[in-house]
């Protein structure tokens, strides 16, 4: 059996196991959420009343979808604060870019950025 069928074999036995279990892995979650945020528009509105700010950490590994979830979810200014590093990235072998870090402003026009220069984690003490 080559690897693909391998694969494929195990992924299908690994998705019969969650769906008898009631269960959802880290992708089940974002994907299921983002399609319910597409398709109804009632659930997207409902969501963006409750929470009125996100905040996102670590966003320069985020990828694609997470991104879309973000902006599905996007109240308005200055309700949106997003924290990152593009040095820091570390998630690419799951899809994540620091691009989307780079390109906020071209994703959420409007968003001010603010720079930190400094690094206050660490002193010249430590």
């Amino acid at each position: 059996m080559s690897d693909a069928k391998t694969i494929a074999k195990v992924y299908s036995g690994y998705q019969a196991a969650l769906h008898a279990a009631n269960a959802a892995d880290f992708d089940d979650l974002l994907l299921q959420t983002a399609a319910m945020l597409k398709q109804s528009a009632a659930v997207r509105e409902e969501c963006r009343a409750r929470w009125q700010y996100l905040l996102i950490d670590e966003y320069q590994d985020v990828n694609a979808l997470q991104v879309d979830l973000v902006r599905a979810l996007r109240c308005a200014a200055p309700g949106l604060t997003l924290v990152g590093d593009d040095a820091q990235a570390v998630y690419a072998f799951r899809g994540a870019s620091p691009k989307h870090l780079l390109d906020v402003d071209g994703v959420f026009p409007g968003i001010a950025t603010v720079v930190l220069e400094r690094n206050y984690r660490s002193t010249q003490q430590i």
